[in-house]
């Protein structure tokens, strides 16, 4: 990770800005459980809390993974939140843009990217805060997913809600890609905001 803390409260007009990161990955052969490559993540506490005016920015934050094994599962994305609110409010900002993921000749158990996973507290915005996921790139080329579906999604929230609580709340996901070629799966690609 490049910022991983329990509690990140961004206020008063304050800006964090993660940009221009890369990171490579070449000849990774790995026989231990879950691998995760995430720009930001979180443990207790509540997480990523954005208000008054506040921004988070991470652009061109970029990994590029080649001649890769994981007998376990490998996870990459931009922020991650296992038990923590993740909050906008008061005409806050959180834009994540420009970020590419580049696997060339990868083996996993499975395999998954994701814009924003959180898995059991909500996504909570208001009073004009907003949510930008744009230009973001993954391309797969040559990769074998042993067990599971090819997971990609921009904005995942399990066993939990994404609210819009107004007023002039904008969320806004805008050319992303994703591109795989042979690329092989033991089911279907599974792809969902």
């Amino acid at each position: 990770s490049t910022l991983s803390a329990a509690t990140t409260t961004i206020t008063g007009s304050s800006a964090v800005n993660l940009h221009d990161v890369n990171v490579t990955v070449n000849n990774l052969q790995s026989t231990v459980g879950l691998h995760s490559f995430y720009t930001m993540e979180f443990g207790t506490g509540n997480a990523l809390t954005i208000s008054n005016g506040g921004a988070v920015f991470v652009s061109q934050v970029n990994l590029a993974m080649m001649s890769s094994s994981f007998t376990g599962d490998l996870s990459i994305g931009t922020i991650y939140s296992s038990t923590q609110d993740i909050i906008l409010s008061d005409s806050s900002t959180l834009r994540i843009s420009k970020n590419i993921n580049t696997l060339y000749d990868i083996t996993s158990n499975a395999l998954d990217w994701y814009g924003i996973c959180t898995l059991s507290k909500p996504i909570t915005m208001s009073t004009g805060s907003t949510l930008l996921i744009d230009n973001n790139r993954m391309e797969i080329t040559k990769g074998t997913i042993m067990s599971s579906p090819l997971e990609h999604s921009l904005l995942y929230a399990s066993s939990t809600d994404i609210s819009l609580l107004g007023p002039s709340c904008e969320l806004n996901m805008t050319n992303n890609e994703l591109i795989t070629t042979n690329v092989t799966a033991p089911s279907v690609l599974r792809m969902f905001m």
